[in-house]
């Protein structure tokens, strides 16, 4: 078991629809399951198609964001 959780994150790769606040919503309910994961911990998204203001996670990426990470 990990003794620290560092994030949480989702990936939502669709082809038409933006990550989406209910995302983001479901994402942090789920962090109660996680052991470690405490209500401070970073929420993570990743979306092909952007996302919907206010979706309250931590850090946003797109494609340009994966693939420059994949370049490192």
């Amino acid at each position: 078991m990990a003794e620290t959780i560092a994030f949480l994150g989702s990936i939502k790769w669709r082809d038409s629809r933006p990550f989406t606040r209910a995302d983001a919503a479901a994402l942090a309910a789920q962090r109660a399951a996680v052991p470690g994961a405490g209500p401070e911990i970073l929420l993570i998204g990743v979306s092909r198609n952007g996302f919907e203001p206010r979706s309250n996670l931590g850090v946003e990426l797109g494609p340009e964001d994966v693939l420059g990470a994949a370049s490192l």
